[in-house]
């Protein structure tokens, strides 16, 4: 295992994060994110430390309200967080791929594994070793994560440029080859698989939820934008979608009218900022009951 995996949010920084996917809120202050964790089988200290342990790793920042901290998800986390919500741009191919070449000394090894996963974040993945390639103009951004995270130094390893496929039946094996096309439609019919058998049986605990939704939103997270052209029929991002509102809904009926309840009661609720992009939860009507099988 590479030092990769460490900047990969784990299960418990994902509990935190769907917090405020629960609220939909764009900003919650601590005592409200430890008391929706406990709901999820933390201690308050369990809960403190997955929080302190994102905004070391700089994907929660914390602001200061009097005595209490205000978190809000940092921007690297918000086109993956978006995608829960179901806001996808979907983009057409433009005839090239933006790649990056790299070049890091393995005595480097730390900060190469950094680069490969802002690089996977800003939607890269490998063509072929030391070459990453995108669908989407993630270079801007990638530029300046980068910059700031390894400085002038690490930018030398980097090479930015764009590849040109000779005909679509090139620029489809690319993809292929980079994005696992062929693995992505195998997953896609599991998932689906997965959520039915799930929401069309015996009532769900919300531990059992949240295992299922770490499982298929961390796929649909990870999922790249593909054009049409080049993965006819594959509609990842639409099928997931669907999976991921078929959980909503069924969180909004079965869990949403507690938690905001308890919630609501506690004397920092008031410091909780609605995301302006999704329907504020304290403002929904909740679902008076969810259909299950007998």
């Amino acid at each position: 295992m590479t030092d990769q995996h460490r900047y990969r949010i784990t299960r418990g920084g994902f509990d935190v994060v769907s917090v405020f996917g629960s609220l939909g809120a764009s900003a919650v202050p601590g005592p409200v994110i430890t008391s929706v964790l406990a709901l999820h089988g933390y201690s308050e200290s369990a809960a403190r430390n997955q929080v302190v342990r994102l905004v070391s790793r700089g994907l929660l920042h914390r602001s200061q309200v009097g005595r209490i901290a205000v978190y809000r998800l940092a921007e690297a986390l918000r086109p993956s967080y978006g995608r829960l919500a179901g806001r996808v741009e979907h983009t057409e191919f433009s005839g090239a791929f933006a790649a990056v070449v790299l070049s890091i000394p393995e005595a480097r090894r730390s900060d190469r594994d950094r680069v490969l996963d802002l690089a996977r974040r800003s939607g890269y993945r490998p063509l072929r070793p030391g070459v990453l390639i995108a669908l989407t103009e993630a270079v801007a951004g990638f530029r300046a994560e980068v910059g700031a995270d390894i400085g002038v130094e690490g930018r030398a390893w980097l090479e930015f440029c764009s590849l040109v496929p000779e005909d679509m039946d090139q620029a489809r094996r690319w993809a292929d080859r980079a994005f696992g096309i062929a693995a992505l439609r195998s997953m896609i019919g599991d998932a689906e698989a997965r959520v039915a058998a799930a929401l069309g049986g015996s009532e769900l605990g919300l531990v059992d939820y949240f295992d299922l939704y770490y499982a298929v939103s961390g796929e649909l997270m990870s999922a790249p934008v593909l054009p049409a052209d080049l993965a006819p029929g594959l509609a990842i991002h639409t099928r997931l979608g669907r999976c991921m509102g078929m959980l909503n809904e069924y969180y909004w009926a079965a869990f949403g009218p507690a938690v905001l309840s308890r919630v609501q009661a506690l004397p920092n609720a008031d410091l909780i900022e609605w995301d302006p992009q999704a329907p504020p939860a304290g403002r929904r009507s909740p679902r008076p009951s969810v259909r299950r099988s007998p």
